[in-house]
């Protein structure tokens, strides 16, 4: 029996965050950091044309289902409000639930993107009972557990590529526990970069930059994630930072190398100019472009820049 989806392409990155990282007619190049060459043959491509998955999260359970996909879509709804409240009306309008939807935002994404597809399904491998991914455990009739019978489940769940993706779904909630065992406190600031409009925008398919990448807390650990060309998302542990804006290039240049497929831009030179600086400034080592990008932010506790929560 053929399936009729009612979706087929599943962006792991949304179509309302991509629009901002167009040209004037709505539209970027797409090149491939593998082959670094431009797909299509450097033609121009709309947002809805890449950054996605065929029925990427597309279940089969009974019957097909979308499901996954519409519940991703709700969220992006809302934070797209917020992005828009951002762009619009400035930091000084933001609430309390529009920064917790941001960092709900990053960790979703975190979760979506294909780089981390890997970490999915090593999360699920490495569970020893249902309630490591957040499932009740199987009781008998007489309400005692049956471990026999939670192992084949567990078993059986670690083979459906279904629950793989509906996974995705769940583990922020899983990994927001961590929060609750940091004993550090940690800041959020968004930093506007208003003199960097004229710069080519670049977004990458693996868009969140770690500090410590490969041992990342999501609930503790300092990240970069770009709200806009223009408006950047930093996590931190002082009280207040100052940036500085030569961070800019640098970020582009890291989303550059570790993209996982791709990268979009504005302009054919631009990957290529950043090419060239991280093999001459950097000696093609990621580890020392990351360094210096997080050198460029610094406590400013006694002064205020950008809005911070």
């Amino acid at each position: 029996m053929a399936f009729m989806s009612k979706t087929q392409r599943h962006h792991f990155i949304p179509v309302f965050y991509l629009k901002q990282f167009t040209n004037e007619n709505n539209q970027f190049y797409i090149y491939d950091v593998k082959k670094q060459t431009f797909r299509g043959n450097g033609r121009l491509f709309y947002p809805s044309q890449q950054f996605y998955e065929h029925y990427g999260n597309t279940t089969y359970y009974k019957e097909e289902s979308d499901d996954i996909e519409q519940r991703f879509g709700k969220i992006d709804s809302e934070v797209g409000a917020v992005l828009k409240k951002i762009i619009t009306t400035g930091l000084s309008t933001l609430v309390e639930n529009d920064w917790v939807l941001l960092q709900v935002f990053v960790k979703i994404l975190y979760w979506r993107i294909p780089a981390n597809t890997d970490k999915v399904k090593a999360y699920i491998q490495q569970a020893t009972s249902l309630k490591d991914l957040d499932l009740k455990p199987i009781e008998t009739l007489t309400g005692q557990p049956s471990i026999d019978k939670e192992l084949a489940v567990l078993e059986k769940i670690k083979c459906d590529r279904d629950f793989h993706k509906y996974f995705k779904l769940v583990l922020p909630k899983i990994t927001h526990r961590e929060f609750l065992k940091n004993h550090f406190t940690t800041v959020f600031s968004i930093i506007p970069f208003p003199a960097v409009k004229q710069m080519p925008k670049l977004m990458s398919d693996n868009p969140i930059i770690y500090r410590t990448p490969g041992y990342e807390s999501l609930d503790a650990k300092e990240f970069i994630f770009p709200l806009s060309p223009t408006y950047m998302l930093f996590r931190h542990r002082t009280n207040r930072i100052t940036v500085n804006p030569v961070i800019r290039v640098l970020l582009d240049m890291l989303f550059l190398v570790q993209a996982h497929e791709y990268v979009s831009c504005v302009s054919k030179e631009y990957p290529q100019q950043l090419y060239d600086a991280f093999q001459k400034d950097f000696s093609s080592s990621v580890d020392r472009l990351r360094e210096e990008v997080f050198s460029c932010i610094h406590d400013s506790s006694t002064v205020q820049q950008g809005s911070t929560l």
